[in-house]
């Protein structure tokens, strides 16, 4: 596979993964009770437009197409909270959990794209929303451990 073909694969990979994470905010925002947790969510929410946006305008820039496809593996995860949080009590923590979980899988993403980049303007794009996802991953973990 050629260097091209890679990069633009783990940049379609990263939005994918990021779209199916936006959806999963979406609908554990019409779940969670705690009206604290429903800001920061929000706010998870809203850096993640941010950042499936910015690659979005790279990936058409690149690729002449938006990338509109979800993560399967990200899609299952969802499903799999939503029948965990209704058989038990603490339904808040079941979500925040696995959108921690996701956190991880975002910024293991965004590790492979920037390895395999090799344009300097992309890279440091990548830089920035890597640092602005660990930034959203160490929140999610802070709420994981205060809801437990």
């Amino acid at each position: 596979m050629s260097i091209y073909v890679d990069h633009i694969q783990s940049i379609r990979e990263l939005i994918q993964v990021l779209n199916s994470s936006i959806d999963f905010y979406r609908d554990a925002r019409a779940k969670i009770k705690d009206e604290k947790l429903l800001i920061t969510i929000n706010n998870v929410l809203a850096e993640k437009e941010i950042a499936r946006d910015r690659l979005q305008n790279l990936f058409v820039y690149e690729n002449l197409e938006r990338e509109e496809k979800s993560d399967f593996l990200v899609d299952v995860r969802k499903h799999y909270a939503s029948i965990l949080s209704k058989l038990t009590s603490n339904s808040d923590h079941i979500l925040i959990d696995q959108l921690e979980e996701v956190e991880d899988k975002i910024l293991k993403k965004l590790c492979t794209a920037i390895a395999e980049n090799q344009k300097l303007d992309l890279v440091r794009e990548l830089e920035k929303i890597y640092l602005r996802m660990q930034a959203v991953h160490n929140k999610m973990l802070s709420l994981q451990h205060a809801t437990a």
